[in-house]
């Protein structure tokens, strides 16, 4: 049985990324769609992967028009537009 929940934005800490690089893109996504502000700290290695992770999730977010603010492009909050 699936049951469904109301999400609130998190805040991840600077010492968290290197334990979950692969999994920022589809956060990304479930925090697009979260109440309140979600803030991802110290991402910037994403952008040294097999690909430009940072910038693609820049990119969809932003088709997905939330309201987006990046730190030092080292970190970035998100909050989903009402």
């Amino acid at each position: 049985r699936v049951k469904s929940s109301n999400l609130s934005g998190i805040d991840v800490p600077k010492k968290t990324p290197p334990t979950m690089i692969d999994d920022y893109p589809i956060l990304a996504v479930a925090a697009s769609m979260a109440k309140g502000k979600t803030c991802f700290r110290g991402i910037g290695e994403l952008r040294f992967k097999e690909s430009d992770r940072f910038n693609g999730i820049l990119n969809l977010l932003k088709k997905m028009a939330l309201k987006l603010n990046l730190i030092k492009i080292q970190s970035l909050s998100m909050e989903k537009k009402n």
